[in-house]
Parts: structure tokens; C-alpha cells; sequence
């Protein structure tokens, strides 16, 4: 996983807790509050539930490069054609 997509994963983490959390400011000691969002943020990022949890609130990928996808039959003809072009040069 790319230190960028970590970071962005920490970074959505980091919100959700602190949104479900914020309501408890004030109510419970400063630092109970601390560990709760501590434990809560590697829940999300360290357990298979909570990086489902994550994924699926995630933004999606922004795709900046894509190959092409060669479509039924396709592969086989330029494959042929590659091979007709090593041979022929």
C-alpha cells in the first residue's frame, strides 16, 4: 500500500473518531477520551472489520493512468501481430 493511500486511511480514521467522539468532550476526563479515540482509530485501521468499515467510506481512487484493455479476440490478434513483427524485423 502506497505511504500516500496510509496517510489518507489515518486521515479518515482520525475523522470518524473524532466525530463520534466530540459529544463526549467535557463529560469524560480529557485523557479516558485520548485512549478511547486511540483504541477506536486502531480498530479502523488494524482489524479486516473496521478496514471494510474504512473502504467503504473512503473516497474513491482517482485513476491518473490506465492501460488498454484489449476487448474478447482482440488479445489474440495483437499478440499474432506482435509475433508476425518480431519475426518479420
Amino acid at each position: 500500500m502506497s505511504s500516500t493511500n496510509e496517510a489518507e486511511r489515518e486521515r479518515v480514521a482520525r475523522s470518524l473518531v473524532e466525530e463520534a467522539t466530540e459529544r463526549f468532550a467535557g463529560v469524560v476526563p480529557a485523557n479516558v477520551l485520548d485512549d478511547i479515540r486511540t483504541l477506536l482509530e486502531l480498530e479502523l485501521l488494524c482489524t479486516e472489520s473496521g478496514a471494510e468499515l474504512l473502504r467503504s467510506v473512503m473516497p474513491d481512487p482517482v485513476v491518473e493512468q490506465s492501460g488498454a484493455v484489449a476487448k474478447d479476440g482482440e488479445a489474440a490478434e495483437d499478440e499474432r501481430a506482435t509475433a508476425d513483427r518480431k519475426a518479420s524485423g
